[in-house]
Formats: structure tokens, C-alpha cells, sequence
């Protein structure tokens, strides 16, 4: 196998899916992904996803994020992903798709046209590199239901960069605050986790330092030699306690406690 030698960390079907892949590529790629596997950066889930067929499953209808959220879970490969594993063409041509069949959306005078496009696609290439192929959906929708504004015939490159710009800005904000509730989550799990260690090691301490039925001893009642030699002990105690001329006044308490 061609990357065994370079990937330790594979796992048996990872290697095998990535090596079928790797057989499919172009030799300019294969080249490219052995290179990727030497420096030790190569990921085998994203070099996976990179080699979807997007453009054909961007077109299923039922392919719709609803909302930013949607775009966190990785499911769909970077511009960057698809540049390391592909390259900038195959990134390209998915957003020049994703343009045209917005642009074929808007009934608008001045339209789109194919050099700007390709120029228009480069751009996002350079400026939204990050960005993966939902979040571009799911601007571009956005934009068909007016979330950023009217057209008023016109739609060029201008535009759709300003949607960009404007959608970035919400997922920033949205990132944040997923990540303040992701972080809240997890705090509150780890604060049940500690209550439930203390509560198991709390009973755990009880359980031992309570004693077996069978170590419970009745108490035996004292004769009156042992009860006048604990008087004493307990007297001699209280003396270390008391001033010297309180002494007789606490012998005398002690002997109505015995009369009682």
C-alpha cells in the first residue's frame, strides 16, 4: 500500500478507503497526497470527504442547511480541504456551480457572466478559504430569500462577496455563542459528574465508618467501684479547668449527682 509507510496512525479501514482513493486519483494528485502523508499532515477523513462527488450532491434537492449551526458539524470538506486534497480547481469549479445556479435564480437585466464567474469563484478562494461547501449553500440561499437585501437588476461579483461578508459576520457570532453553550454543557456535565463522585465516595465513607450489627455491644452497667473511680477521674479533670477555690463547689455538685 502506498501510504503505509507514511501513515502509522491509520486505522485498517481508513488506510484501505484511502489507498482505493489514492488509485483513483490523477498521478499529479497521488503525488501531492504521498507528499501530504511524508509531512505527517495527512487526515484521512478529509482527504475522504474531499473526494465526493459534490457538484452532483449539491444538486439533490433535499441537500438544504437550514440554519449556521448546520455548517459545524464537518460534513462537508473546507476550500482548504478541497485544495490539499483535490486542488484549487476542483474548489473552483464547485463554486462556479453554486454561482450559476444562483444567479439562474434572480430575474435580473444585468446578469452574471461566465468570466466573472471564474473571477468571482477565485476571489472566495482567496477571502473564504475556511468556509466549507454547506456554509456556501446556505449563504447562497440566504441571499434568495433576501436575508441580505434587495437586487435591483443587477448581480455581479461585487455582490455575492457582500453576501459573503454579511454571512461571515453571522457566523462569527453564531460561533461564539455555540460555543459559550457547548462550554456551559460541558461545565454543568463536569459539576454532575464531581456531585456524583462525592455522593458515592460520601456513602462509601459512611458505610465504613458505620459499625456491623455484630460489633454492637450492649453496654454494661457499672459496679459502684468503677462508677466512685470515674468520679474521680472525671473530678480531677474538672479541677484542671476550675480556679482553686471552686473546687469544693464542684466536688459538692458532682456528689448530688451521685445521690440523684
Amino acid at each position: 500500500m502506498i501510504l503505509k509507510t507514511h501513515c502509522k496512525n491509520f486505522t485498517n479501514n481508513q488506510l484501505i478507503i484511502a489507498n482505493n482513493l489514492l488509485n483513483k486519483q490523477p498521478l499529479l494528485i497521488q503525488n501531492q497526497w504521498i507528499e501530504i502523508a511524508a509531512s505527517g499532515k495527512f487526515e484521512p477523513d478529509k482527504a475522504i470527504l474531499a473526494c465526493k462527488n459534490w457538484p452532483k450532491i449539491i444538486d439533490d434537492p433535499f441537500f438544504r442547511p437550514k440554519k449556521i449551526v448546520d455548517t459545524f458539524n464537518n460534513l462537508t470538506p473546507s476550500i482548504s480541504t478541497l485544495k490539499k486534497y483535490q486542488s484549487e480547481m476542483i474548489a473552483a469549479l464547485i463554486l462556479c456551480k453554486i454561482i450559476k445556479d444562483t444567479a439562474a435564480f434572480f430575474n435580473v437585466g444585468g446578469s452574471i457572466n461566465d468570466t466573472q464567474v471564474k473571477q468571482t469563484a477565485v476571489l472566495i478562494i482567496d477571502t473564504y478559504h475556511f468556509l466549507n461547501i454547506t456554509d456556501f449553500i446556505l449563504c447562497f440561499k440566504m441571499a434568495k430569500t433576501g436575508k441580505f437585501g434587495k437586487l435591483y437588476d443587477r448581480l455581479d461579483g461585487t455582490i455575492i462577496l457582500s453576501w459573503l461578508n454579511e454571512y461571515n459576520e453571522l457566523r462569527l457570532q453564531e460561533a461564539q455563542i455555540h460555543s459559550e453553550k457547548k462550554s456551559a454543557k460541558e461545565k454543568e456535565k463536569s459539576l454532575k459528574i464531581d456531585s456524583a463522585i462525592y455522593q458515592a465516595l460520601k456513602k462509601c465513607i459512611e458505610t465504613e465508618d458505620k459499625p456491623a450489627a455484630e460489633d454492637i455491644k450492649p453496654q454494661r452497667r457499672m459496679t459502684n467501684q468503677e462508677f466512685e473511680e470515674k468520679r474521680i477521674n472525671d473530678l480531677n479533670s474538672l479541677k484542671c479547668m476550675y480556679k482553686k477555690e471552686d473546687y469544693k463547689e464542684v466536688e459538692k455538685k458532682t456528689l448530688l449527682n451521685k445521690n440523684k
